[in-house]
C-alpha cells in the first residue's frame, strides 16, 4: 500500500488515497505512524488534483472513528488541513468544509484552520 501512495502514476496514487481512511482504520495508530504519517505532506501537496482532492477526504474520514488519538490528528493533520483549505481547487477546500463536523471538537486546537475558514468565509467566492 505504501508503495502505490510513492507510485509514479498520479492515476495510481490517486486509487491509493482513495483508500487511505480505511487503512488508516485497519491498521491503526501504530501502523499510520510507522508507514503513512510520512507520506501524508508529499500526497497534499502532490501535483495531481486529483491526489490531493481525495487526501482531503481521506483525512477527514481518517479523523472519526477514534481509531487516531486526538493529538496525533491535531499534530498531523494540522498542517495538511490549512493547506488544503488554501489549495487553488475548490474541490479541495470543500472536502475539508463538508467535513468539519468530524474535527470539530478538535478546532479549539488548530487556530490557524479556524483563522483560513474565517478568512475563506469573507472571500467573494464563497
Amino acid at each position: 500500500f505504501v508503495a502505490l501512495l510513492q507510485d509514479q502514476e498520479g492515476e495510481v496514487r490517486a486509487g491509493a488515497v482513495n483508500h487511505l481512511a480505511q487503512m488508516v482504520h485497519w491498521g491503526g495508530a501504530t501502523l499510520f505512524t510507522s508507514h503513512i504519517q510520512a507520506l501524508l505532506p508529499a500526497l497534499a501537496d502532490d501535483v495531481v488534483v486529483d491526489v490531493r482532492s481525495k487526501c482531503a477526504l481521506a483525512l477527514m474520514d481518517s479523523s472519526e472513528g477514534g481509531t487516531l488519538p486526538d493529538e496525533m490528528i491535531v499534530r498531523s493533520f494540522t498542517p495538511l488541513l490549512e493547506n488544503f483549505l488554501q489549495d487553488e481547487y475548490s474541490e479541495v477546500q470543500l472536502h475539508v468544509l463538508n467535513n468539519l463536523s468530524r474535527i470539530s471538537h478538535l478546532l479549539n486546537q488548530m487556530p490557524d484552520v479556524v483563522s483560513n475558514i474565517i478568512s475563506m468565509s469573507k472571500a467573494t467566492n464563497w
